[in-house]
């Protein structure tokens, strides 16, 4: 099947698991949740760079990133942003080994770009627990609700100071 065929299969999938899932309160800890990586973002949500005029334009979700980029050394571990359980292992259309974690309350975060997983679909997860390996130099972040995107820069904690 193609990728876009197997991912939204795969949406239909998480839809139907979420119909099912209890609340988590994932929006009370909005702006709080852990970092996948402790690195800042270096690509944003919802926006591309053009660059023959070299201006940065809004663009609808589905022109522009639905997720967003963190720097990630190789190797580095990848962690859970909030408590929840594991939808989807395997290869992200685009993005490489990844890994979909539903939250509860219609919220899923995707997670791409890791050189090795280390859990398995139905495993119940923790905000902050090891999923895998960055392959580096960057991981891949998608949060949505209901199918709707979400800017995880708006979630997510601030990034680590490393000195």
């Amino acid at each position: 099947a193609s990728g876009l065929a197997r991912a939204i299969a795969l949406g239909q999938k998480a839809e139907e698991a979420i119909a099912s899932e209890p609340a988590t309160g994932l929006a009370e800890i909005r702006g709080r949740l852990t970092r996948p990586v402790p690195g800042p973002i270096v690509a944003a949500f919802g926006s591309f760079h053009q660059r023959v005029v070299g201006v940065k334009t809004p663009a609808p979700i589905f022109l522009g990133r639905p997720g967003v980029e963190l720097a990630a050394r190789a190797g580095i571990r990848v962690s859970a942003i909030a408590a929840g359980q594991v939808r989807f292992v395997g290869e992200i259309p685009g993005h490489g080994q990844g890994v979909i974690v539903d939250h509860g309350d219609g919220y899923l975060s995707i997670l791409g770009g890791l050189r090795a997983t280390e859990v398995a679909i139905g495993q119940p997860v923790k905000a902050g627990a090891r999923l895998g390996e960055a392959a580096g130099p960057t991981i891949y972040m998608e949060l949505a609700q209901q199918g709707t995107p979400l800017d995880p820069a708006r979630w997510l904690a601030p990034p680590t100071i490393i000195r």
